[in-house]
């Protein structure tokens, strides 16, 4: 048998006691126990011995099969370690996972996915044997690619290549559809330093070569990876003939004729169709490319040297799909984004980076020094306008995109009640502004089109995704769910208290990161922004249901992240039946809660305390929370509600809620079936208003356990009441 090893120079062991014990108790893993030292020509030691495996009489790999480990290093454990085949006729070109050869060495093996430095970092020499073993069994089984697994097809190895060509991956979809044999010409761009591109730049550069894509019927699979490729043009030539490629030689002498003026180089570029998806790729097809001299290959040289190049795709948008795994159903989604400061800007980015690129952008800010802190772009320049820049930088990001973003430089309260939202597949609020969430909540009423609010606060410790895909909430209700969920939820409750010091309106959560007084690092902007694409991909693809997320960084630790959703219920209106003006928002769960208390309590009067919050300007009252005491005293006509538990549990609820709830009123049930509010009801519940609730308006509740009442305690009834 013929070996690379042959040729290597032996040594006695006894020189390198030290190395010879520590191989001596791995040897064991060896055939036969047996090995050798060599010097190999890179001056490193070479430990030659034999794998064993259970190759058969008719395998490619035999059943001891010889192999040389060379160690860089005077540590074994510690050093850099390749592993060759040694066999001379080993059959390198039938299997993946070997790299090209370097220097006097054969190829070598690529045992790991990972950096192989960094896997031996971790583990001994004897694991490495174990690896080369299994390697070898891998090979005879067909499972060096493991596509059950989910591995990918590997692509020719373009290894350690002066030359690269970049190219815009159009011609795959085209090349697995082919059913013959035939070749393309094109015009190259040089770009100086061994670089070149193809369908890139005009036509009319004056610094091209000549391109030929040569191509076969798509049923031919190439399962095979040609190691030792060919050097000049008659290899070349021979190579293209054995493989079954065409070069039509008269089409390519006429490009020539007509293009070819200055051109130095020729490329071919063998287009090869793979079992299965190359990796980094989202077809089968996979490339060879060569250069060699155009003078040479007009004059027949069959010595003219050839050079092997590197390709590399172009970004794209459908690139950027595939690498970022975003579907293709939701690349194309039209997409409006209010807000194109810091937040915004991010987002706008991210979507853009995975190939969502039908981006509508609306902001009439203009861009400032210190939103270089922050924001998104790489460059700018000042008092500019952010969406214009932005859309400078995105339109340029992928090559031949037609997808260009539309940036809209308007204020956005003005604008946006001119557009027809029925345009656009989901509207994005990022401007941590109260008017602009007040506006789209209104607009988005009657329409099915999915509405996603994000913001920032507790100083930028909390990020918040509101996801709304249908119109049983608005978005005002998800800032109430959550704090009803301070009742209970520590992280939650601690956050209002934190916040309490920003406004505590009960929709603008967010003090924004607009303003160069607000002291946050990007890397909590970008944190946050990450969470909120990855959320908004999911609602893009129909994975997502009305649910608010919660991002926190920063909490309890430096580097501390974590995510919490609460899925948002769906809330009743009921416009108050003494004042239409007004309206109550009360989760459905909780009012079949009170109608069910009414249906359980028969023919006699029950009820309950209500908190919850009063929006004054916008005339809405949330009820969130009830409380039905036990000693309340119970007849067919009167209610006399009892106050055991509801002192300490009042409390509780305002404390946890950091004051959000309060006491807003109560309810009770009139057996009778009769919704209006009684004589008894409005003195009462005047009284009440007047000494107990703390807000100047309040309500009551009346069921009759299918059907409720809001009734609005106002400001000043006292002297109407007396009138009664």
């Amino acid at each position: 048998m013929d070996k690379f090893s042959d040729a290597y120079i032996r040594f006695d062991k006894s020189e390198h006691m030290e190395l010879v014990s520590h191989i001596d108790s791995y040897s064991h893993l060896f055939y036969e126990s047996k090995y050798d030292l060599v010097y190999l020509p890179t001056e490193n030691i070479g430990i030659c011995c034999r794998i064993s495996s259970n190759a058969g009489s008719n395998s490619l790999i035999i059943q001891h099969e010889p192999i040389v480990i060379e160690i860089c290093g005077e540590d074994i454990e510690e050093c850099d370690i390749n592993v060759y085949p040694d066999r001379i006729n080993f059959p390198f070109n039938n299997y993946p996972h070997i790299n090209f050869a370097v220097g006097k060495l054969p190829p070598s093996l690529c045992l790991t996915k990972e950096s192989f430095v960094n896997w031996y970092a971790e583990h001994s020499f004897g694991e490495l044997i174990i690896l080369i073993h299994q390697w070898f069994e891998d090979a005879l089984n067909g499972n060096l690619i493991k596509t059950k697994n989910g591995d990918f097809y590997e692509p020719f190895r373009t290894d350690n290549l002066d030359i690269v060509m970049l190219k815009i991956p159009v011609e795959d979809s085209f090349i697995e559809r082919i059913e013959k044999s035939d070749s393309i010409c094109y015009t190259i761009d040089s770009h100086g330093n061994n670089l070149y591109s193809r369908e890139c730049f005009s036509d009319k550069s004056l610094n091209q070569d000549i391109g030929v894509l040569l191509f076969r019927p798509c049923n031919i699979i190439c399962s095979t990876w040609f190691i030792e490729q060919p050097k000049t043009l008659g290899a070349l030539l021979k190579f293209a003939s054995d493989n079954e490629f065409f070069i039509d030689k008269q089409k390519i002498a006429s490009y020539i004729n007509t293009n070819g003026q200055g051109s130095k180089n020729i490329f071919f570029q063998f287009a090869f169709v793979r079992p299965i998806n190359v990796i980094g790729k989202d077809s089968k097809v996979d490339y060879l490319t060569f250069c060699t001299s155009l003078e040479g290959y007009v004059a027949e040289n069959i010595d003219s040297t050839v050079y092997g190049v590197e390709m590399i795709d172009f970004a794209t948008p459908k690139l950027a799909n595939y690498i970022s795994n975003t579907e293709i159903n939701v690349a194309d989604k039209n997409i409006l984004i209010l807000g194109c400061g810091a937040i915004g800007s991010k987002l706008i980015y991210h979507l853009y980076r995975s190939g969502i690129c039908n981006l509508t952008i609306c902001d009439n800010d203009h861009f400032l020094s210190h939103n270089v802190c922050r924001h998104a772009l790489s460059r700018y320049g000042l008092m500019d306008s952010k969406v214009k820049l932005v859309k400078k930088e995105l339109d340029a990001m992928f090559l031949k995109n037609t997808k260009q973003v539309v940036a809209v430089e308007e204020d956005i309260i003005q604008w946006l009640p001119k557009v027809d939202i029925a345009n656009y597949d989901i509207i994005i609020d990022a401007t941590a502004s109260a008017s602009v969430f007040r506006l789209v909540d209104k607009i988005s009423l009657g329409t099915s089109i999915p509405i996603v609010h994000f913001a920032l606060s507790d100083a930028g410790n909390i990020g918040h995704v509101y996801v709304n895909t249908s119109r049983e909430s608005i978005l005002s209700d998800y800032y109430m769910h959550l704090v009803h969920e301070s009742i209970d939820n520590d992280d939650i409750s601690n956050w209002l208290k934190r916040n309490t010091k920003h406004s505590l309106d009960i929709v603008r959560i967010g003090e924004g990161c607009h303003s160069n007084t607000t002291r946050l690092g990007d890397e909590i902007v970008s944190t946050h922004t990450g969470i909120a694409a990855s959320v908004i991909k999911g609602v893009l693809s129909k994975k997502n249901e009305n649910t608010a997320y919660l991002s926190y960084v920063n909490i309890e630790y430096e580097g501390q992240v974590f995510t919490e959703s609460y899925r948002i219920p769906a809330f009743i209106n009921i416009k108050c039946s003494n004042n239409d003006e007004w309206q109550v928002r009360i989760p459905k769960s909780l009012l079949k809660e009170i109608q069910l208390e009414s249906k359980l309590a028969g023919r006699k009067e029950v009820g309950g305390y209500l908190m919850g919050n009063i929006d004054v300007k916008h005339k809405i009252i949330y009820i969130l929370h009830q409380f039905k005491p036990t000693d309340s005293k119970q007849k067919y006509s009167k209610l006399h509600l009892g106050i055991k538990g509801w002192r300490e549990e009042y409390l509780r609820v305002k404390r946890r809620s950091s004051g959000i709830l309060d006491y807003i009123g109560d309810w009770h049930s009139h057996p009778n079936g009769s919704l209006d509010m009684s004589m008894t009801d409005l003195l009462t519940n005047y009284a009440i208003k007047t000494s107990e609730i703390p807000s100047e308006y309040g309500i009551c509740l009346i069921t009759n356990n299918y059907q409720t009442n809001a009734h609005l305690l106002v400001p000043g009834i006292e002297v109407v009441v007396q009138e009664i």
